[in-house]
C-alpha cells in the first residue's frame, strides 16, 4: 500500500511539473489610425515592421474604421527566449496620401502593465497621420 502512495504522489508531481510554460516575446498591439487634420479614420493604411526582424509579419491594413490588431508572439521553451534579441519594436504606418509614420511600441509600453505574465494587448490609442 505504501508503494502505491509513493507511486501516485510521484505521478502527480510529474504531471504538474510537465505543464508547459509560455514566455512572451512581444505583446499583441491594437489601435486606430486617423487623419491628423480632421480626426477621421483612415482605411487601407499598411502596417509592417522591419523585414529582417524575428517578429516580422505579413503586411496588414487598417479596416474602414481605421482599426488594426497585430497578434503577439510567445514561445514555449526557455531556450527560445534568445529570439528577443532580434525583435523589432518599430511599427511603420504607410498610405500613399500620408507621410510614413513610425511608432516605437517599446516606448509606448512604459505605462502598460502585464498582468500575471499573460500575453495581453497593448492599446496604442490613436495614431495620427499627416499629409
Amino acid at each position: 500500500m505504501k508503494k502505491y502512495k509513493i507511486l501516485i504522489a510521484t505521478s502527480v508531481f510529474l504531471i504538474i511539473s510537465c505543464k508547459s510554460r509560455e514566455y512572451i516575446l512581444i505583446d499583441s498591439v491594437k489601435g486606430c489610425v486617423v487623419d491628423k487634420s480632421n480626426n477621421s479614420p483612415v482605411e487601407n493604411v499598411k502596417i509592417f515592421t522591419e523585414k529582417m526582424a524575428f517578429n516580422t509579419f505579413d503586411t496588414i491594413t487598417t479596416k474602414k474604421n481605421g482599426l488594426f490588431f497585430i497578434e503577439g508572439m510567445k514561445v514555449y521553451k526557455y531556450k527560445d527566449l534568445h529570439h528577443q534579441l532580434n525583435i523589432s519594436y518599430n511599427l511603420f504606418f504607410k498610405n500613399k496620401k500620408y507621410r510614413i509614420t513610425q511608432i516605437d511600441i517599446k516606448q509606448s509600453k512604459e505605462n502598460f502593465k502585464l498582468k500575471n505574465n499573460v500575453l495581453d494587448t497593448l492599446d496604442l490609442g490613436y495614431i495620427y497621420l499627416e499629409k
